[in-house]
């Protein structure tokens, strides 16, 4: 069922993770921060993410911070993909936290579906963005799928869930 756009962004806010990191910076030697998304699959604290928020040289601390303000520690990446950039981690001590559920199969998530973002573009905490799947294609690089949203996102926001209008999780 649909949910209205006040509850979607509700549900899909509660879910979303603000990835933090710190690391030694290459050219002047001191510590910088880098934030990007992630997206709770389920309560005891399973969360997606994209490879390349997760892979830096140089990292010293690296964490999560749920809308609450409870912040969470990565125990462990269980599994992780370069080519495909997404990233399955386990956090620590969380239990009985808001989860968003993957979609039950292709139709939901056809070209010219409606779609939401709930993400963090340029430190903008929690931001909603709507559009559509306007197509899948493959990287020409790596030749791993994409999902091509019209969805208006920008740096910051790697990682954070896209979203039907059923609240369920498309792509990251």
């Amino acid at each position: 069922e649909s949910l209205s756009p006040a509850e979607l962004y509700r549900r899909t806010k509660a879910a979303t993770l603000v990835f933090g990191r710190l690391y030694l910076c290459d050219d002047c030697d001191r510590l910088h921060s880098s934030l990007a998304g992630g997206v709770l699959v389920s309560g005891d604290g399973l969360a997606l993410t994209n490879y390349h928020v997760l892979s830096s040289r140089g990292t010293e601390i690296f964490g999560a911070l749920m809308e609450t303000g409870l912040p969470l520690s990565v125990e462990e990446v269980l599994a992780s993909s370069r080519k495909d950039d997404i990233a399955l981690v386990r956090l620590s001590g969380a239990e009985d936290l808001p989860f968003l559920r993957l979609v039950a199969g292709p139709g939901q998530a056809e070209v010219g579906s409606e779609v939401f973002v709930v993400s963090h573009p340029d430190a903008h905490f929690y931001s909603l963005s709507r559009g559509h799947i306007s197509r899948y294609s493959l990287n020409v690089r790596t030749r791993a799928p994409v999902l091509q949203v019209t969805a208006p996102f920008a740096r910051g926001s790697s990682g954070s869930g896209v979203v039907n209008r059923e609240g369920r999780l498309v792509g990251l």
